[in-house]
């Protein structure tokens, strides 16, 4: 369950109303019928809902990075990234819905079952691992990238395309991460790390 309350239909300005029509359905209040298409709960919108700017600017994102058709990065190298950094982040949330939509772009699902395990994997081509390399440096370096990297990511992309994936990377540890904090959708979890009690 949710840490914060979620913000019924009714209590939301018409900004969230329009998100919950398109991500829900028209008219249809998701706190009193929760549920999204992907079989989540849904309150990663209605939790997000209390700042409308934020939960505007998720929405934004997914159109213009995520889901868009005139990125330089095609939607399975985005896809990509967003796999790997939400299972770095550990958030089994955006990790579910991120497989099912690399799924969707076509991509082999046995080189996507590697994905956890890329660094001692044979099936990904130098693209790839150039994107996943980068990836990792974002979500589990803290950004602290190295100059090989870069050089072999201008080997493979143009500039603009690498500047989307550490976007796209930043921008899924970030909504990963608040998953986790605000145990939303999948990330709704117990606390892992906790004494154990002797025999």
């Amino acid at each position: 369950m949710a840490r914060l309350k979620p913000v019924s239909r009714e209590n939301a300005p018409p900004q969230v109303r329009a998100i919950y029509d398109a991500v829900f359905s028209p008219g249809r209040d998701p706190v009193a019928e929760p549920g999204t298409a992907t079989g989540s709960p849904g309150d990663f919108w209605t939790v997000l809902a209390h700042v409308p700017e934020v939960i505007v600017h998720a929405r934004t994102f997914a159109g213009d990075f995520v889901r868009s058709t005139t990125r330089e990065l095609d939607r399975a190298q985005r896809e990509l990234v967003i796999v790997r950094a939400a299972f770095n982040v550990e958030s089994r949330f955006e990790y579910s819905q991120h497989r099912k939509f690399l799924r969707a772009t076509g991509y082999p699902e046995d080189k996507a079952d590697e994905i956890p395990v890329w660094t001692t994997s044979i099936v990904f081509t130098p693209q790839e691992r150039a994107l996943l390399a980068l990836t990792d440096e974002i979500s589990l370096g803290g950004g602290r990238s190295q100059d090989a990297t870069y050089e072999r990511l201008r080997e493979h992309f143009s500039e603009a395309a690498v500047v989307e994936a550490g976007y796209i990377a930043a921008q899924y540890v970030m909504f990963g991460l608040l998953c986790r904090s605000l145990q939303l959708e999948y990330d709704a979890v117990p606390e892992r790390c906790e004494e154990v009690t002797p025999p």
